[in-house]
């Protein structure tokens, strides 16, 4: 199984992804959050299927397949599975070691770490689905890379400066 986090920290996206996943997660109820990441994990599946497609539709030589193949199916029910089992062992530990909920400075939410926990899972979701997207042959990120690029260009036109990006885009 395919299931690795250090892709998402070595990338500025995933780290923002991830921030925003666990944020998301823990400014709301542990069932809100769980149902974000139900729609995250059926929309990475459906989105893993039609990058399978594409794949499919672009070689040269097509030799009949499956969309849906049981390998794949075997590895998003282990990756369901394990993030049941991290949810719970997580929700598991808070309950044997009474570890209470704290807050965060920008908001009185209170935040457990089996909220963190599920918006880590939400991240990952987030993840794989712009992996699908660029296999499909659109890359997000870049997309956004590019945009900001030139906006960033535009508004140092329009300020005089000079047309130089800066350094970490």
């Amino acid at each position: 199984m395919n299931f690795k986090i250090e892709p998402m920290l070595s990338h500025p996206s995933g780290l923002f992804i991830l921030i925003g996943s666990v944020t998301l997660a823990a400014l709301s109820t542990v069932q809100l959050s769980l149902i974000f990441l139900f729609i995250a994990f059926l929309f990475d599946f459906l989105s893993g299927i039609f990058a399978s497609w594409v794949e499919w539709k672009n070689k040269k030589i097509k030799v009949k397949t499956y969309l849906i193949e049981s390998v794949k199916l075997r590895k998003s029910i282990g990756k369901a599975v394990t993030y049941m089992a991290v949810i719970g062992f997580t929700y598991g530990l808070e309950a044997l070691f009474f570890i209470k909920s704290f807050n965060l400075a920008v908001s009185d939410k209170q935040i457990t770490i089996t909220l963190v926990a599920v918006g880590v899972c939400i991240a990952i979701e987030f993840f794989s689905i712009l992996e699908n997207t660029k296999r499909s042959g659109f890359d997000l990120i870049e997309k956004i890379n590019t945009t900001a690029k030139k906006v960033w260009k535009t508004i140092r036109n329009v300020k005089g400066e000079s047309n130089d990006t800066p350094s970490e885009l």
